[in-house]
């Protein structure tokens, strides 16, 4: 898997259906004169450029070429290209023959463009192809703008409005770009010949006028909607705080205040836009819920600190909706309430409260005791409950590497003290635990991570006491695993938060629905890394595995309903244990997904030959472990001449009765129809490609939207549930569960892309990750709306059905509360029970 900064991702074309095209052939065989070609991006210290322009050195054809000779600065990535404005829309290509001549071991150079979205401010860009090793001969490379032009509009605006879809925005050509990737110090000789832009565009002008009209409909309703938000900030801002706020309570009733500027400034941002970024809507949201709650709270906090109580205990809102660096928790949900929790029989369920200090408090535990129902049933099982611990990592909207470092939450502990943060120096450590017992920490948030070699990072089993400052809040993870024969009804209890100095006590209640979930009607997969290790010692990165780690990740997989993780394990003498592992861990067979084989693109008839021979012995070393339907890997994300040259092999595994999949782009299906049984495809899901490859039989899994590194559950919650049930995907499989690109536990030791984590692994064990939850969440929205589909398939004439028919039907993937629809699929399931 490798990250684009911009992923093709849908094949829709937006025509320009009233604007006359204009056929277009521009040429550049780099002979007599060059394009004004310079450097426009790159994220570190300038490069040096030792030559930039016209070389008899080599060529495509001709005498001459456009060479670039640049030793890379301090960044990773540097796009030198030419503006040439262009309409993409209509038919264009753009074509050319690169060479890379020279470079090290991991550099890379590609072809491809920068686009613009106007009247919108975004844009995006990405090569058409990349060039990974020097050669003496020149790639040629070729790609279709209008579909990537278009696509990529639609995926980033999916990233970066709430109001937006595509169809109100142009898809302007900006430049052509070279794409040189590396690291510091590192020197790249580049050639580039015949470069080719044909087709048949409309008129430049023409194209941006005929979306103009669209754009300002667009921008019209949302200042609609943001006159709602504005009316409902004035209605707030009336409710006063008290005044003569103790010191314990002043920098809450502060965040209150900032909180209404923070929604003023944002209002005001989005009236002048015309649009606004989901993060930013977020930030706002959150403003608006503190203030709803927040004098509440002001008030709940100075009564605490008259009755001589240490803290104050509050249930979370929306446990894994977003939450933004620095935020206030505590003031986005209603105090003095209940912490309310809802789950099926046979469902894993989580929940959250805060605890805020109002002084200073040692050893601070909490305690869940058994929770009854009104007739005296006690509900089975204990809760795992964990601190949400704060750290450092990188900028979080994006996988890509960076320097820019944000206090998150992302880890759900046992022992907050497994990790340490310095606040002023903006530092991770990590501690590493000796088999005698001693302990020492660990740096583990610079560039460098060889002293984290050797670290051997353990969690305790059970929940840790904390102590906790004056003024801090601090987060408690609470988990339900009900067995599937749980009995239906409300649970009741107190949730009793202890320390050195007394306690606290918050009602807890949870209510058991009375149905059963099946599984999701879609199959939910991940590039799982983990291959056993020949000596069995525990390692921690994200792939070499002991039996204990393995059989733990294995469970925490189960347990998340991602029971369809891929396997790179290969034939080696550690195959048969890593089956029964998984056999253990109690993974559905009725399909296998593989990395481990290697499936090639044999074309000789003697290596089709030995190729069916290992697809029909895999496929009966699986049957052994009651495996039926196999899949098997192509090229990872490959494009052109390499995909197309699998075919052969791909038609052999299908005759040798297995099936092949791989992660792929918009434009595959075009290339491989029907011998491809399964594309993981990149990015937002598309109508289009469902239609296309459900039409040939095969089957659409999602990945890349985002891959895994952002620590923001309400992205993969909803990216990976309701969007992709609502498109009509058969399944997800996002890179990866996890996967270090140095050390598995620093987000900041490599210069193109942050780790991708949903877990991290430990001697014995993982750490989840509150993304994780956000996915078992998206999982969990899918089963019951599976279960919904089910009982209206069975009961069609039911006098609920037409009106629960038409709630499904009307959902909003992209703006739905998850949570409040959660709840009202629950009240259709019941209501439609035979």
């Amino acid at each position: 898997m490798r990250f684009l900064w911009l992923l093709p991702l849908c094949c829709t074309v937006l025509a320009a259906a009233d604007l006359p095209l204009v056929p277009l052939r521009q040429a550049q065989d780099f002979e007599d004169t060059a394009p004004q070609v310079e450097l426009w991006a790159h994220n570190g210290t300038a490069p040096t450029v030792h030559f930039l322009g016209l070389s008899d050195d080599c060529a495509a054809s001709g005498r001459r070429s456009l060479k670039l000779d640049v030793t890379l600065g301090s960044g990773s990535y540097y796009y030198f290209g030419a503006r040439l404005p262009l309409a993409v829309a209509g038919r264009l290509e753009l074509a050319g023959q690169l060479r890379l001549a020279a470079a090290p071991p991991g550099a890379r150079v590609g072809l491809g463009y920068n686009m613009v979205y106007p009247p919108s401010p975004h844009s995006g860009c990405s090569p058409l192809r990349e060039v990974t090793a020097p050669s003496t001969a020149f790639s040629s490379i070729r790609g279709d703008l209008v579909a990537r032009g278009v696509a990529g509009m639609r995926g980033v605006l999916a990233n970066w409005t709430v109001n937006l879809t595509g169809d109100e925005c142009a898809v302007l050509l900006d430049r052509w770009s070279l794409f040189l990737y590396g690291k510091a110090g590192d020197r790249l000789t580049v050639y580039l010949d015949d470069l080719l832009l044909e087709g048949a565009v409309p008129d430049l002008t023409a194209y941006r006028d005929s979306t103009r009209q669209r754009w300002e409909a667009a921008k019209a309703a949302f200042v609609n909607q943001v006159a709602g938000w504005r009316q409902e900030l004035q209605g707030l801002r009336q409710a006063e705080l008290p005044a003569g706020l103790p010191p314990a309570v002043a920098a809450v009733g502060s965040s209150v205040r900032e909180a209404a500027q923070r929604a003023e400034h944002l209002l005001a941002k989005f009236t002048a836009q015309g649009t606004a970024t989901p993060a930013d809507v977020r930030q706002l949201e959150l403003a608006l819920q503190v203030l709803r709650h927040g004098p509440a709270t002001v008030r709940a906090m100075a009564a605490a600190l008259t009755r001589g109580e240490g803290c104050l205990v509050a249930p979370t809102l929306r446990p894994t909706g977003s939450r933004p660096p620095d935020a206030q928790p505590l003031l986005e949900a209603p105090v003095g309430g209940e912490l309310a929790v809802h789950a099926a029989a046979g469902e894993v369920e989580a929940a959250a409260a805060q605890i805020y200090a109002l002084r200073d408090l040692r050893q601070v535990r909490v305690e869940v005791p058994v929770l009854r129902r009104a007739d005296g049933l006690a509900l089975a099982g204990d809760a795992d409950q964990r601190w949400v611990a704060w750290w450092y990592q990188g900028l979080s909207h994006s996988i890509a590497a960076s320097s820019t470092r944000q206090y998150v939450p992302e880890l759900l502990l046992h022992d907050l003290a497994l990790i340490r943060v310095d606040r002023p120096a903006q530092r991770n450590e990590l501690r590493s635990s000796a088999a005698d017992g001693s302990a020492r920490y660990l740096v583990c948030s610079d560039p460098d991570s060889t002293a984290l070699a050797k670290v051997t990072p353990r969690d305790a089993a059970t929940l840790q006491p904390t102590d906790l400052t004056a003024g801090s809040c601090q987060e408690v993870w609470l988990t339900w695993k009900l067995p599937p024969t749980t009995p239906a009804g409300r649970y009741s209890g107190e949730l009793l938060v202890r320390h050195a100095e007394g306690h606290v006590r918050l009602p807890l209640n949870l209510t058991v629905q009375p149905f059963e979930l099946p599984p999701p009607r879609l199959t939910y997969s991940i590039y799982y890394r983990g291959v056993l290790s020949p000596d069995d010692r525990p390692a921690i990165d994200s792939d070499r595995k002991s039996v204990a780690q393995m059989r733990a990740e294995l469970a925490n997989l189960r347990d998340h309903g991602v029971t369809y993780p891929t396997s790179y394990q290969p034939q080696n003498p550690q195959w048969a244990q890593a089956m029964e592992l998984r056999r253990e861990a109690g993974l559905p067979t009725d399909q296998f997904f593989d990395l481990g084989f290697g499936v090639g693109n044999a074309s000789t008839p003697a290596a089709l030959l030995e190729l069916r021979q290992r697809v029909e012995r895999f496929r009966q070393s699986l049957a052994t472990y009651g495996y039926r339907d196999v899949h098997l890997y192509g090229f990872d994300e490959d494009v052109d001449e390499r995909l197309t040259s699998q075919l052969a092999a791909w038609q052999t595994v299908q005759e040798a009765g297995a099936r092949n999949y791989v992660a792929c782009y918009q434009g595959t299906f075009e290339k491989v129809g029907a011998r491809l049984n399964l594309a993981v495809l990149a990015g937002p899901p598309d109508a289009a490609e469902v239609a296309k490859w459900h039409g040939v039989g095969s089957r659409l899994f999602c990945y890349a939207n985002p891959q895994v590194g952002l620590e923001d559950p309400a992205v993969y919650r909803r990216n990976f549930g309701l969007l992709l049930w609502q498109h009509g995907y058969d399944g997800a499989m996002d890179y990866a569960y996890q996967h270090g690109f140095h050390h598995v536990w620093n987000d900041f030791d490599d210069l193109t892309y942050r780790d991708h984590n949903f877990t991290y692994p430990t001697v014995d064990g993982i750490v989840d990750t509150l993304a994780w939850e956000g996915f078992r969440e998206a999982v969990d929205d899918v089963r019951y709306l599976t279960l919904l589909e089910q009982r209206l398939a069975a009961a069609p004439q039911h006098a609920q059905a037409a009106a629960a028919t038409a709630w499904l039907r009307g959902l909003d993937a992209r703006q739905a509360d998850l949570d409040a629809l959660r709840q009202e699929a629950a009240r259709w399931i019941t209501a439609l029970a035979p």
